[in-house]
Formats: C-alpha cells, structure tokens, sequence
C-alpha cells in the first residue's frame, strides 16, 4: 500500500507545513536522512492545544497533539524532499516531550 493510500485510509490529512516560529531551519538534509527541528501542535498556524497533560489536557487531547505534530513532521518532510509519496523507512530517532502537571 502506497503512503498516501495508507494516509487516506486512517483518515489523515497531512497539512501545509507549518512556518518556523524561529531563526531556524525546521529541516536538514544530510544524504538520504532527514533531520526535523521541533514542531508542535499547530494547525494553520494557530496552536489549538497548548497545556500540561494531567492538568489541562486529557489523555484524548495530549493523543490528537501528538498526532497534529507528527502529521506536521511528514509535512516538512514532503516540502524537504519535494516529493508527494516520500521514500521513508523507520525513523532513526524520534524524541517527544510531553508536558505532565502536577
């Protein structure tokens, strides 16, 4: 199954990429990895669910975060390559942070 295919089967729509929110380049291309700065939940440019998991968050929210990021990071990456159906593997690394309240 292609990746778009696979995409449009979960009910996903990957999002213009979003515009760096600093002096910083939200990609870096070192032979065939892709390096992606941090990216947070933003959706047109508006953070939507900002918060502590625990506090001011649910579970289901800090999900759709995490999901709103990670569709954010196929983003940059298909403006990186400029391909619509990038070649990825397994990512190398993924780090998250996630903001718990006490």
């Amino acid at each position: 199954m292609s990746f778009e295919a696979r995409i449009k089967e979960l009910g996903l729509v990957i999002p213009e990429p979003p515009r760096p929110a600093g002096h910083f380049a939200p990609t870096v291309q070192v032979g065939n990895l892709v390096f992606v700065s941090s990216q947070i939940p933003a959706v047109s440019g508006w953070l939507g669910i900002k918060g502590k998991l625990g506090r001011d968050l649910s579970i289901k929210q800090g999900q759709e975060a995490a999901r709103t990021v990670w569709l954010n990071v196929l983003a940059v990456i298909q403006r990186t390559i400029g391909a619509a159906e990038p070649p990825l593997g397994a990512p190398v690394e993924l780090e998250l942070i996630v903001e718990v309240g006490s």
